[in-house]
């Protein structure tokens, strides 16, 4: 989980920063876990009990993942409709180039999970996935699976939703772009209509944020909440 999940996956932090919380968190999450069968540590099941809790690990991650990525695209289709999708810089975390409207979003999404005690909430859920999903032979279902799959294409239509005022905002400015040049062929309005789009981007993203700020702290509630979904549908199979 802590390979995938925001944040902590990051390449700032080392491997053995992360092996070390992960020691951390299995010491001080132990006393809770149950044990629906007896698994002999030298036994073939034993590989199977791990390769499903990798799994389940993985998957709790991704959903935070797919979160983050969700805002990151918004800012990345911002930057696009802004003209700022040209400021590109090399993003440490994933080692491509990133426009900069993009790594702003994902900065902000960062700073309100950690404000919300957004990480001790993915403890909390992960503390609670070893009662509700005890060590077993036995993993995610496929109902699971495919559930996970079907929210994570409702969560990049969440993030149209965020991008949404920035385009209708420039929707209306192209407009007006359009009324000029038809009132007034002779205006060039190529010299004029990027500079006007950028500072306008800004004034939209700005005055955007409190909007984008609902959005993707309700896309971390529904991203909690699909953890628990697919927690609890496994404990009824």
């Amino acid at each position: 989980m802590l390979s995938v999940a925001p944040l902590v996956s990051s390449r700032s932090i080392s491997v053995r920063v992360r092996g070390a919380l992960a020691v951390v968190l299995a010491i001080a999450i132990a006393p809770m876990v149950r044990y629906e069968t007896v698994i002999d540590p030298f036994g073939l099941d034993t590989w199977l009990v791990v390769s499903h809790q990798i799994i389940i690990g993985f998957a709790m991650g991704l959903v935070l993942r797919i979160v983050f990525t969700t805002l990151e695209t918004a800012g990345h289709l911002i930057g696009i409709l802004t003209g700022l999708g040209f400021a590109q810089f090399i993003d440490p975390d994933s080692g491509v180039p990133t426009p900069a409207v993009g790594r702003l979003y994902a900065v902000i999404g960062s700073l309100l999970f950690l404000a919300l005690n957004g990480h001790i909430i993915l403890i909390l859920v992960v503390a609670k996935s070893f009662e509700v999903m005890p060590v077993s032979t036995t993993g995610l279902s496929a109902d699971s699976v495919w559930q996970m799959l079907e929210w994570a294409g409702l969560m990049f239509a969440g993030g149209v939703l965020i991008a949404l005022p920035v385009v209708a905002g420039l929707l209306f400015v192209n407009v007006g772009f359009g009324v000029m040049t038809r009132s007034s062929p002779q205006f060039n309005i190529f010299s004029v209509g990027f500079a006007i789009t950028i500072s306008l981007g800004f004034v939209i993203i700005l005055f955007s944020l409190p909007y984008t700020a609902d959005q993707f702290i309700g896309l971390l509630e529904s991203g909690f909440v699909q953890m628990d979904q697919f927690e609890l549908g496994q404990n009824r199979i």
